[in-house]
């Protein structure tokens, strides 16, 4: 993750709190308990039941692009966002070839939250929440 990207408050008192993970580790620990309810997930992104959040170090869909070309190229709605100005926070479970992603486009010290949303023919980037902790209150941990 480039330093140049501030971190929400909202993430900083997560992290501090053990509630975001701070490490793969801890990341592997929440994947085997995780702390939202499939209730949870299902109220802000329909049709998803697993929500992982990303420890730190964060990375752009930019530095995401070279492990994954294809599948940006084709699926990930690129055209609507700069990709070097979103990090990617948060996926679902394996196989959904989705996530969520803090998009600094607009506002570089209030960045979007924004979902990679499938339909049946085709993916779009959707608005989740005007700012991160809006998302965590939709989440209901905030």
């Amino acid at each position: 993750m480039s330093a140049a990207f501030p971190l929400p408050p909202e993430l900083h008192a997560l992290l501090a709190q053990g509630i975001w993970p701070s490490d793969q580790e801890a990341a592997r620990k929440q994947r085997l308990q995780p702390i939202l309810s499939a209730a949870q997930i299902k109220a802000v992104f329909a049709g998803e039941k697993v929500l992982e959040f990303r420890p730190l170090p964060f990375s752009t869909i930019t530095e995401e692009i070279p492990r994954a070309t294809s599948f940006w190229q084709e699926f990930g709605a690129l055209e609507e966002i700069q990709a070097d100005q979103c990090l990617i926070i948060a996926d679902f479970e394996i196989g959904s070839d989705s996530m969520v992603i803090l998009d600094y486009a607009d506002d570089f010290q209030r960045p979007l939250v924004k979902w990679l949303k499938w339909t049946a023919k085709e993916t779009h980037w959707v608005v989740v929440a005007p700012d991160f902790g809006e998302f965590m209150r939709l989440l209901g941990l905030g």
